[in-house]
């Protein structure tokens, strides 16, 4: 059976994981996020190199990463939760 401090604090105080990977995986997914939507905004508005540039980053970030497809997810997850809350305040 668990302590008491186990139930009512729980893990608060714990590291979620000692790997270096997983750190590294969490600093991509900001940087991938960041160029990936400066990019794609800069190519709506006909800014073609600096696009391409931010859009080259984001990949390279990407490449970088472990988990791929969890960044991948994680980006698209926050936008869609920004794009709702949006929504729901405008």
């Amino acid at each position: 059976m668990p302590g008491w401090r186990r139930i009512i604090v729980g893990d608060a105080f714990r590291l979620p994981s000692r790997d270096i990977n997983y750190y590294r995986d969490i600093f991509l997914i900001s940087l991938f996020l960041l160029f990936a939507v400066a990019g794609v905004f800069k190519l709506l508005n006909h800014q073609w190199v600096v696009g391409s540039e931010f859009i080259g980053i984001a990949l390279c970030a990407l490449l970088f990463a472990r988990e791929r497809l969890l960044l991948v997810f994680g980006a698209v997850g926050f936008c869609a939760v920004r794009f709702s809350i949006v929504i729901m305040l405008t």
